[in-house]
């Protein structure tokens, strides 16, 4: 990786993802850690700038994602596809609370937001 790719955690901020085991667990899969450059990752236009942070789900809805969920080697945009129909379908769970299912909303929406940013800054 030279000095102009930087890699970028697509569940973040850690700080929130790390406090959950599934979380974490999810925020350490490869395919979500791409390297992008830079100018897409930090710059005054970068993601960075313009998603704030991914917000994190309960821990039910964390679960029932994990159990849909799977990487596609070498592919960051299609495992964030996976990532967003897991959560999709654990939106659909008889017992996800209407907390839940919004959340799961805003979470899909911040890992739509960072794909241009993505599909940008990969080489």
């Amino acid at each position: 990786m030279n000095s102009e790719m930087q890699k970028h955690h697509v569940l973040f901020a850690k700080r929130i993802w790390v406090a959950s085991e599934v979380g974490t667990l999810l925020r350490r899969t490869a395919e979500l850690i791409p390297s992008i450059t830079r100018e897409a990752h930090q710059k005054p236009e970068g993601l960075h700038r313009y998603v704030e942070q991914v917000p994190m789900l309960d821990d039910f809805m964390l679960q029932r994602i994990k159990k849909e969920f799977y990487p596609i080697r070498g592919d960051t945009l299609g495992t964030m596809g996976n990532l967003q129909s897991a959560t999709t379908h654990a939106m659909e769970h008889r017992y996800a609370s209407e907390l839940a299912f919004r959340m799961g909303e805003l979470f899909i929406d911040s890992l739509e937001a960072q794909k241009p940013f993505i599909l940008l800054g990969l080489k």
